[in-house]
């Protein structure tokens, strides 16, 4: 197939929309597919086009989640696009690029699979902040509406988790909504001893230290603050225990201060953003993954750690139970006492906590990439056999007439 992938983010950016489409175009590519990826250039000025990548200009918008706005049609980008003669389009974005992918489909004729990565209802305080959003439904209206009408007129919807299709059929969905994890590369987690001990150096973190690490975004959604706040018991017990904070955000300088007040800022280190290809290292020098986010669709990052054989310690949330098994791959929390003492049960016990560990390794088999890739060429043949009944439908309609 020649597949058309459409998204407002992609390399060198680094979040999970972006691991999701480079895991899927590797594999694609490996079983000898043709892959196009239609993003946003860094540039408002600057159209740039390679051998299998188009860039088209795009806005960095701060108070957007650093959304990258571009034109809803471009004349020059049809044209290249219309030269690739793709046989299907993948979105995974719903406006500036979004948008663009849903005109090619509809000019050229081309089915479309959308999936849905965002659960836009938790990022609303984007766009109204503070007291504004609170007053107002407007937005989180807004956001429902958009996306029931998005999935309805793609051809095929993908989403991540059953969470995620709960919430598009609530959303008054009618397309077919497929519930596919995303893969990741189990091998991948392959490591390099001398930079895995380097790193460790690096960030002062001694042989007999417990670490715990969060991986993501800095930001408001991805709670955590919650988690400084639990620590500070299991700190004042025990002062070996390390916090790892991997990635970057607008709630880093807030955060820090936050460490610093609860008197834990010794024990809590902000590694700041790491390149995708690095995270297995960071993985490695921990012991237990947390994270107490609520916005999540999969949340990749809990699915790598488990690779990485980390027991993880995630919020009690739809998104996390195909992966979590509560007392099995790790634990489900939903207060701050609940993971202060999961926390100390795995920092007191290295037998269990080994155990969970394995387990949870074992059990992301069934994200491996070959899954994925099996998963989306169902969708995708589906998508153009659908596309293809009714162009014959509408040509027999025609000479009907």
């Amino acid at each position: 197939m020649r597949i058309g992938i459409f998204s407002d983010t992609y390399e060198p950016h680094v979040n999970g929309v972006v691991t999701s489409i480079k895991t899927l175009k590797e594999h694609l590519e490996a079983e000898g597919h043709k892959v196009f990826i239609v993003t946003s250039s860094d540039s408002f000025f600057r159209f740039e086009l390679g051998e299998d990548i188009l860039r088209i200009p795009g806005l960095r918008v701060k108070a957007l989640y650093d959304h990258r706005l571009t034109s809803i049609y471009s004349i020059r980008a049809m044209m290249i696009i219309k030269s690739w003669n793709l046989d299907i389009i993948h979105t995974h974005t719903e406006f500036g690029i979004g948008t663009f992918s849903r005109f090619v489909s509809a000019q050229l004729n081309i089915p479309i699979v959308y999936t849905y990565h965002t659960m836009y209802e938790e990022y609303v305080h984007y766009i109204l902040p503070g007291k504004l959003m609170k007053k107002s439904l407007l937005p989180r209206k807004m956001v429902v509406r958009l996306s029931g009408i998005i999935c309805n007129i793609s051809t095929k919807v993908i989403v991540p988790t059953q969470k995620v299709k709960n919430a598009l059929l609530n959303y008054g969905v009618k397309r077919e909504i497929t519930v596919i994890p995303t893969g990741i590369n189990l091998n991948q987690f392959s490591l390099d001893e001398s930079k895995v001990m380097s790193i460790k150096h690096s960030l002062g973190i001694e042989d007999d230290d417990i670490v715990a690490i969060f991986v993501g975004r800095l930001a408001k959604e991805k709670n955590i603050a919650f988690i400084l706040e639990a620590l500070v018991s299991n700190i004042k017990e025990n002062k070996r225990l390390k916090f790892l904070v991997v990635g970057s955000g607008p709630s880093e300088p807030e955060l820090k201060a936050l460490s610093v007040s609860l008197g834990i800022s010794d024990n809590v280190i902000f590694v700041g953003e790491v390149a995708h290809s690095d995270i297995q290292n960071y993985y490695a020098i921990s012991d237990i993954f947390v994270s107490a986010s609520k916005s999540e669709t999969q949340g990749l990052t809990i699915i790598e750690a488990m690779a990485s054989s980390k027991p993880v310690l995630v919020y009690n949330d739809p998104s996390y139970y195909d992966a979590v098994i509560h007392n099995k791959t790790g634990f489900l929390f939903n207060t701050k006492e609940e993971l202060a003492s999961q926390l100390r049960l795995l920092t007191e016990d290295a037998e269990f906590r080994y155990k969970i560990g394995r387990t949870a390794k074992e059990y992301t088999k069934k994200y491996s990439c070959e899954c994925f890739y099996d998963k989306i060429i169902n969708v995708y043949t589906e998508a153009i056999n659908n596309n293809n009944e009714r162009r014959t439908k509408r040509i027999f309609q025609i000479r009907n007439l």
